[in-house]
């Protein structure tokens, strides 16, 4: 996903460069119900998911825990609560993701069993426009906490916590056997599983 291809692997594949500079890396995004297949078929060795396959043939281990967080402008009249309910975003505009994910799904459902409408002002193709939407003030959104994360520690954007907002997102990395694995797709394998703790 967008999340995972911008803030996750670059630091993962250039640690991986460092020691493996000859290495060619190529990077796909794809649907996430056919990365199960596509690594099978051994057009992948890896994929990134945020679902166990649960396949006979394939492995996996959580990688990183991502969660969803409400985020605002500096400016926002919100930014200087301490925390919000679902019924007083009732009257917020939302930018959102035009993307249909389970996440996505997730925070409909939410506003629902509140009874509260969600008003999706502006709908955006990429993360990096949302954010940029947000920071003008033209709206709050539900983004990824690591899609966010560097501009709410340099005070670009607030985080404003939501009771009952609880919505995480496992990422885990799938691959076959390790014995059917080249050496260079097992030496990369080898250094996620070192890397896992300093990724939070």
């Amino acid at each position: 996903n967008e999340s995972t291809s911008l803030y996750l692997l670059p630091p993962l594949l250039l640690k991986y460069r460092e020691h493996h500079p000859k290495i060619k890396i190529e990077v796909f995004r794809n649907i996430s119900e056919r990365m199960p297949n596509e690594v099978l078929e051994r057009n992948l060795d890896f994929g990134f998911l945020s679902f166990d396959p649960q396949h006979p043939s394939l492995q996996s281990f959580e990688v990183f825990k991502d969660e969803l967080v409400l985020v605002v402008s500096p400016r926002h009249k919100l930014a200087k609560k301490k925390g919000v309910t679902v019924k007083e975003l009732g009257e917020e505009s939302f930018i959102a993701h035009n993307v249909k994910t389970p996440a996505r799904a997730r925070i409909f459902e939410l506003f629902a069993q509140n009874r509260t409408p969600l008003n999706i002002s502006i709908e955006l193709a990429t993360l990096e426009t949302i954010k940029e939407f947000v920071m003008l003030n033209a709206g709050i959104a539900i983004l990824p906490r690591l899609a966010v994360r560097d501009l709410l520690h340099a005070g670009k954007l607030v985080e404003v916590p939501v009771k009952g907002l609880k919505i995480e997102k496992t990422l885990r990395i799938i691959y076959r056997r390790e014995q059917s694995l080249s050496h260079a797709a097992r030496s990369f394998l080898q250094m996620v599983k070192e890397l896992r703790p300093e990724l939070e």
